[in-house]
């Protein structure tokens, strides 16, 4: 079925379901809000209701879906009449609701597994951020997940994510499915601009970390820094705890592994720890790396060392 009969499903769920719990277009909280403005956005290419500054705007823009967006452009109006007489006419062609419908209904059922090919002389230890993010995701949305060993499966060197017959082998590919299938659960996709603050830290960390020659030490060393800078101005924007709000996001779960990696990593390696003056930035650290959820999932200090030891 094509993916944009799916997501047209989608999108028509989501409104459909926050119609039922909104009172004459009252929110009764942020994460409904952000939910149908972000699916919205997404689906429908409509950048002016992109990440709103507050809770105010959110409403607004949640009461312009639901009220069929009258403030939009007339091209804009046109794309969205067009959608919806789309799903109106596969809702009542049996040759096209009903594929869709079942395509929702024939998706894989957890426990998934997550085939990993051992590091360290043991057989399901994984230490890639990126796929430790992946079993964070998973544990955050309560979906059963196994690590086990790849060896005799496809790929066999290097992680994957199994989920029925559907084998993913990019950790980032393995996110968006995730927030996409699970698209009414607590957990979002981050807006794009978070996105672009938190995509060169973990690189910058590796190239300062990994780095052999001393002439270049010093320039790698600011370029980590000036990351972990917008980092932390980006969190003193933050309306709660967590990056973006007081609700998690991929990005968060993202940088969990990586902040903990660069931790260990970097005051055993370099002797170096996030400045005190990063006061945001240390503040968050901490309050992520204690959430039970990514607690439990951290690898021990030991193993990170080893891992970084073998890169170097």
């Amino acid at each position: 079925m094509a993916i944009v009969q799916r997501k047209m499903l989608t999108v028509f769920l989501v409104l459909s379901i926050c119609i039922s719990m909104c009172s004459g277009f009252q929110v009764p909280n942020a994460r409904q809000s952000q939910t149908v403005q972000r699916t919205a956005s997404k689906l429908f290419g409509l950048d002016k209701y992109g990440e709103p500054a507050t809770l105010e705007e959110a409403e607004a823009a949640l009461k312009a879906v639901l009220a069929g967006l009258p403030e939009m452009s007339p091209e804009d109006q046109k794309k969205v009449a067009g959608l919806q007489e789309e799903l109106t006419l596969a809702a009542s062609e049996d040759l096209s609701a009903a594929p869709v419908l079942n395509q929702f209904a024939a998706l894989a059922e957890p426990p998934f597994d997550l085939r990993v090919p051992g590091e360290q002389g043991q057989a399901t230890l994984v230490t890639d951020p990126a796929w430790l993010s992946v079993l964070l995701a998973l544990r955050f949305l309560g979906l059963p997940c196994d690590v086990v060993p790849s060896k005799g499966f496809l790929p066999e060197d290097r992680p994957s994510l199994v989920m029925g017959q559907e084998v993913v082998e990019d950790a980032a590919r393995a996110l968006a499915l995730l927030c996409e299938r699970y698209v009414l659960s607590d957990l979002v996709e981050s807006a794009t601009p978070i996105q672009e603050v938190v995509a060169p830290i973990y690189p910058s960390f590796l190239e300062f970390l990994l780095n052999k020659d001393s002439s270049k030490n010093k320039e790698l060393k600011k370029a980590l820094q000036s990351n972990l800078y917008f980092l932390d101005k980006r969190l003193q924007r933050s309306r709660g705890e967590y990056i973006e709000s007081d609700e998690v996001t991929i990005s968060d779960l993202v940088l969990a592994p990586q902040l903990h990696h660069m931790q260990v990593a970097l005051k055993h390696f370099k002797n170096f720890s996030f400045s005190p003056e990063l006061k945001a930035l240390n503040t968050y650290a901490d309050n992520l790396l204690n959430m039970e959820v990514v607690r439990l999932m951290l690898v021990p200090d030991d193993l990170v060392v080893a891992k970084y030891a073998a890169l170097r």
